[in-house]
């Protein structure tokens, strides 16, 4: 045993040594390089010897748990990399690693280290056995030959089946696609055997639970086929297996509550039935009746568990039901039933949170099945036959489920009706308004793209999605079905916003009083169908007309406000509310192409009430916050030349706080001439420094006002240099005195400095990303600002002349040092960065000499090396996803990271064609660095980068 492995693995597990964590993940991405390498004599499986037998290590629980970290990284990175290369460059002796594993994962009685094992047999059955379902089989239930099965190997078995399904579902281990598809096919087709071991229960059926729940998510999971066409005979068997059995048992009775593994059981059993069979009528005949008896008491998971079964079943089922089970079927009769409950539970004011998120969930969920899919357009690479059968598969497809919509319309308008009711009558405090408003921000933001998302934790916001989503589908509720649920104007807007003509009957209909009480809503729901407007491409919108009478009715309104100074008697939230909305239809109808000539007049009263907010005294009543909100909304309207402030109204401004100083300097210069001078814009700047340093401490409204201050100098400082009226080499004499008295603002400076003349921006951009890093401090600047000074828009011109890329190029080097930056989790984002830099100032500036560039692509693939292993134990190849959830989000993240990685690759590929034109390679240069001077291609050269 290597005695220098068991030093680190106790340095790194006893004291969290760093570098001993590097030392060993180092030797084992290459203890295999060898091709024929016996893999059980390699280091990883050697330490769980050393784990296993020696005393000391078995009773350090940190150092057994490392160990199998450890052997799971090499047998699910390095393992399975080397079995991707050419037969004489693959490890040998794997049977004899699996028989290793198997021992350790049955010796080890520490759960977390036996999970890390478990993986690895897995992995190896995946890859070694041909036929893993058979090999399985045999494991769990006994071979042919009547051979007894222990309860230990059964276990042993079980969680080993588990691991494999969570391997081959996880796209991130790399297994080869050829060979994850076959084995997954495999195991789907006898996928029966995890409802077939020879365990009765008793202690051990939470671990049958899990399995089952396993399986389940593994069919959820399919990428080609329904759950129940991959799998038929485990849905076959699942009605009469011992799991099934005890979940209806735990369902049935209500007390204690249904344990959580067995209701999500429940509830994936029954959103894979999206056909009807014998075995999906008897799952369903069983599920359902256990839940639809009557609660017997109050108690919160009552409701909880009948909401979610219920919702789980018409989620998947409904469709099916509907369109092929006579309206006198037992299922037709039960769904019915179940219909009918989640009505009532929308009905019941009674009705917990939590139950009402379920049954919004499955509605939801629901009316995605029942939405008829958009016909696309005919491709000119698509052929012609082939594009005339999906169009006829769909056009089946939505004849279908118009037929299921229809019959199922009264049950959806009760539910939509219901919701209607409920968010009419619900009290909403403003924070849950803001919530919804919020929301509809978001599905802006988003371009109204198709919203997937149907659980929600706050039951608010449930309601109101999935009253949206029902509005959508069925159509609106009537304005006369509206207010009979609600005779207050003000409880009306909430549920108004889902469609546009509506909302403009609202609008036309109430006293401007009306509008305060939900007015947050008003700014995102007045952008979404205001002509123009951001989500106007996507929803149906207003027309020219109906715009300008909405923007009527919001200035009448904002008078009314003034007149009776309401903003002063604490309404002012609202009354902003009001202004903003304004505030963004004159916006969108400006940007229409409308004449705002026309509308600049009766815009009065929006300036005067915001110009109000801004200066106003009564502290009590317009806040720090509240002041900046109507200062964001004043300046939008200078910017865009809708108004423009007066002479008289530079005293007050020089007298008022820094943030508004900072927006209306930068705005007013638009349209006030005095505003708009070489001293003015030197205050600005000096404003704007103010303003970041508050930004910096207090993230939120200063970052946003400091964003638009930056727009409003960059765009006036680009105008008059570009007419001549301001001299370039004054302005960056000015900016060069003012960043010199704030270094800190070196992205500010950057932006301003791109503003001057070509022939000033190398010195001016390279002075000021100088000041910046001459600050200690700024060593550890954060990967996201560092990429924002690095960014090509301000590299490019530095590196376009000789001195000044030179002297780049040493900052990149300086930067380049080790920095613990480069080990943290975005620690792969600053190596492209640097590499981005890097590559571009090598092919920019010919006049670095090869040694000056090769010594720089040195150090950053050592940077990039330093980071792979840092992050090799958690990183995605080496995590197995065994999470149950499997959540969107985070497979997000990791194809963020993988084209992190690609991106980096071919940065350092493109730098490294300098090494071919290396005559010799320096002295102590390592091997990796002659087969990037032999690559014959960027292809070969990211091959060899990848494999460091």
């Amino acid at each position: 045993m290597d005695e220098s492995a068991v030093a680190a693995v106790r340095r790194f597990s006893l004291y969290g040594d760093t570098a001993a964590n590097q030392e060993l993940l180092h030797l084992i991405d290459h203890s295999l390089d060898v091709g024929g390498t016996n893999a059980v004599q390699t280091v990883a499986p050697q330490l769980l010897r050393w784990s296993l037998e020696d005393t000391t290590a078995q009773t350090s629980a940190s150092s057994l748990l490392y160990v199998a970290v450890l052997n799971r990284h090499f047998c699910l990175r390095v393992v399975l990399d080397h079995l991707a290369q050419p037969l004489d460059r693959r490890p040998s002796g794997l049977d004899e690693l699996q028989h290793l594993y198997i021992t350790a994962a049955r010796l080890t009685a520490q759960d977390a280290a036996r999970k890390q094992l478990t993986q690895c047999v897995a992995a190896l059955f995946i890859v070694l056995e041909d036929q893993l379902a058979d090999r399985l089989c045999s494991w769990v239930r006994g071979n042919d030959n009547g051979a007894v099965v222990s309860a230990q190997d059964c276990r042993m078995a079980l969680h080993v089946l588990m691991a494999a399904m969570d391997l081959l579902a996880d796209r991130r281990v790399p297994i080869g696609s050829i060979r994850r598809a076959t084995q997954r096919r495999q195991l789907q087709e006898h996928l029966a055997i995890a409802l077939q071991s020879s365990l009765d229960g008793g202690e051990d059926m939470q671990l049958l639970v899990r399995v089952a729940g396993t399986a389940v998510r593994f069919l959820l999971e399919a990428m080609y086929g329904e759950p129940q066409e991959v799998a038929n005979t485990f849905w076959s068997a699942l009605p009469t297996s011992a799991v099934w059995r005890h979940c209806i048992e735990c369902l049935s009775r209500s007390t204690p509550p249904c344990p959580e593994e067995v209701l999500d059981l429940v509830c994936n059993v029954l959103r894979c039935l999206t056909t009807m069979n014998a075995a999906a009528e008897t799952i369903l005949l069983e599920a359902l009746p256990a839940v639809l008896q009557p609660v017997s008491s109050p108690a919160t998971t009552d409701w909880e568990t009948m909401s979610r079964v219920i919702a789980a079943a018409l989620e998947a089922s409904t469709e099916a039901i509907i369109t092929e089970q006579p309206p006198d079927a037992p299922l037709f009769r039960l769904f019915s039933s179940a219909a009918e409950r989640l009505v009532l539970l929308l009905q019941t004011p009674a009705t917990p949170p939590c139950a009402l998120r379920h049954v919004c969930e499955g509605i939801s969920a629901l009316t995605q099945v029942l939405q008829p899919a958009p016909i696309p357009a005919m491709e000119p690479t698509d052929d012609p036959e082939d594009f005339q059968e999906i169009v006829e598969c769909l056009r089946a497809a939505n004849a279908t489920k118009v037929t299921a919509l229809e019959q199922l319309r009264p049950f959806l308008l009760a539910c939509e009706t219901a919701l209607a009711t409920r968010l009419a009558r619900s009290g909403f405090a403003l924070a849950e308004w803001r919530s919804v408003a919020d929301y509809v921000t978001q599905r802006l933001a988003d371009r109204e793209a198709e919203d997937f998302q149907v659980a929600h934790e706050e039951a608010e916001l449930a309601l109101y999605t999935t009253y949206e989503r029902l509005s959508r589908l069925l159509g609106p509720l009537t304005a006369q079905v509206l207010h009979a649920m609600t005779e207050e104007p003000d409880q009306q807007l909430l549920l108004v916003t889902v469609n546009a003509d509506l909302m403009l009957q609202w609008l036309q209909s109430v006293e401007p009083s009306t509008l305060l009480l939900q007015a947050v809503l008003l700014p995102p729901t007045v952008t979404r169908y205001v002509m123009g407007g951001v989500g106007s491409s996507c929803t149906a919108a207003w027309s020219a007309d109906a715009s300008l009478t909405v923007l009527n009715v919001l200035l009448r309104a904002l008078a009314f406000y003034e007149a009776h100074a309401v903003q002063d008697s604490g309404a002012v939230e609202a009354v902003l509310a009001v202004a903003e909305a304004a505030v963004k239809v004159v916006v969108a109808v400006q940007q229409a192409g409308f004449d705002i000539a026309q509308v600049r007049q009766s815009c009065a009263p929006l300036v005067a009430l915001l110009w109000h907010s801004v200066t106003s005294n009564v502290e009590s009543v317009f806040g720090g916050k509240t002041r900046h909100r109507a200062v964001l909304q004043l300046f939008t309207l200078l910017q865009r030349g809708v108004v423009a402030l007066p002479d008289s109204a530079i005293p007050a401004l020089t007298e008022a706080d820094t943030y508004t100083q900072a927006v209306l300097f930068a705005g007013g210069g638009a349209t006030n001439a005095r505003m708009d001078t070489p001293e003015v814009f030197a205050h600005t700047l000096d404003c704007l420094a103010q303003l970041s340093e508050c930004a910096a401490d207090a993230a939120g409204e200063e970052e946003s006002a400091e964003a638009c201050v930056l727009e409003g100098v960059v765009a006036r400082a680009r105008r008059h240099m570009e007419v001549g009226e301001w001299s370039a080499e004054e302005v960056a004499a000015m900016l060069n005195r003012w960043h010199t008295r704030h270094p800190q603002l070196a992205l500010c400076f950057l932006k301003l400095a791109a503003t001057v003349s070509a022939p000033l921006q190398p010195s001016l951009m390279l002075a000021g990303l100088l000041r910046f890093f001459h600050i200690p401090e700024n060593r550890d600047v954060s990967t996201a600002n560092l990429a924002a000074v690095l960014s090509l828009d301000f590299v490019q011109p530095i590196a376009a002349t000789s001195p000044t890329a030179a002297s780049l190029y040493s900052l990149l080097r300086w930067l380049l040092q080790p920095h613990p930056s480069f080990t943290v989790a975005d620690g792969g984002r600053r190596v492209r960065a640097l590499a981005t830099c890097g590559r571009f100032v090598w092919e920019g500036a010919p006049q670095l000499t090869l040694s000056e560039v090769v010594e720089g692509l040195l150090m950053c693939v050592a940077r990039w090396q330093e980071f792979t292993a840092a992050t090799a134990l958690s990183g995605p190849s080496a995590e197995s996803s065994s999470n149950d959830d499997g959540d969107a989000d985070g497979e997000d993240e990791v194809e963020d990271e993988a084209q992190v990685e690609r991106k980096v690759l071919e940065e350092l590929a493109v730098w490294s064609r300098c090494a071919a034109e290396l005559t010799e390679l320096p002295v102590n240069a390592p091997g990796w660095l002659a087969s990037l001077q032999c690559a014959q291609d960027d292809y070969e050269r990211m091959e060899v980068l990848k494999n460091l």
